[in-house]
């Protein structure tokens, strides 16, 4: 695991696999899983409505707890960032 959000029911966690873990910290369960990203999940945010994570692609895919959907963002590469 690389990144990891802990909540008093659950621990969401990105991995290097690409997949998004949501454990039962209780019982070491994974409860679900999800795979938004080709590569590795370098960071996750979370809220009581979304799940943000970002993604080794270059991606931020912003979940919905509520909706259980996805949407995926492209981010782009600023080469001005480099200066």
């Amino acid at each position: 695991m690389l990144c990891t959000h802990l909540e008093r029911d659950c621990v969401i966690a990105g991995g290097f696999d690409g997949y998004t873990y949501h454990i039962d910290p209780r019982t070491s369960i994974v409860t679900s899983r999800h795979r938004y990203h080709e590569g590795c999940v370098l960071a996750v945010a979370v809220d009581d409505s979304y799940i943000l994570s970002v993604g080794e692609d270059r991606a931020l895919v912003v979940f919905d707890r509520r909706g259980n959907t996805a949407q995926h963002i492209r981010v782009g590469y600023d080469t001005a960032c480099d200066k």
